[in-house]
């Protein structure tokens, strides 16, 4: 998990790099109030360390976003449901690709609180096998998803983010590019 300033360092320049160039070190110090160039040099290898930047050498606005372009992820009503039928979309930025196929679902009862999910929360789904132990499982009963840490279950996925209905995005590899769009 990124502290509240290593957040602010990649919020700004995912903006900048969504919208212009990437920013200079002397820019991201003054969009964010550092007095200093080493603390911003210090969260940006931080960052690049973690995989969510990428760096060019010793260029000037050689930063980048890791990874390429953001999934576009299905939102689903039930878990049986096939990306075709989603309503919706939603673009998370990075989140782990390799075979791992993702599809959204909106929490809709208090059923996940014990994990610190709240009616209205949009719950990103991996589906298939977690890449760390500690994860959420998802397991379906009926097509309606079962949120459990027990592993001797017959799961389909894990919690791979939760975009809060009300607060910001929580997201177990990275932060959210957008919030859901209708197509």
């Amino acid at each position: 998990m990124l502290n509240d300033q290593a957040r602010a360092v990649y919020d700004y320049i995912r903006l900048r790099t969504e919208t212009d160039i990437p920013p200079s070190v002397r820019e991201i110090c003054a969009a964010l109030g550092m007095k200093s160039t080493s603390t911003a040099h210090r969260y940006i290898n931080l960052l690049v360390a973690d995989g969510y930047l990428e760096k060019s050498g010793n260029q000037n606005r050689g930063i980048r976003l890791a990874g390429g372009r953001p999934l576009r992820i299905p939102v689903v009503s039930r878990l049986d449901g096939t990306p075709e039928q989603a309503e919706s979309y939603v673009a998370f930025y990075p989140l782990p690709q390799g075979d791992t196929r993702y599809v959204a679902w909106r929490m809709p009862d208090e059923t996940g609180l014990a994990y610190g999910i709240q009616p209205g929360d949009l719950l990103v789904i991996g589906l298939g096998t977690p890449p760390a132990p500690d994860m959420l499982l998802v397991c379906a009963a009926e097509g309606e998803p079962v949120l459990t840490r027990d592993t001797t279950g017959d799961c389909v996925g894990f919690v791979a983010a939760v975009w809060r209905s009300m607060l910001p995005a929580q997201n177990f590899f990275s932060e959210p590019l957008d919030k859901a769009e209708r197509t």
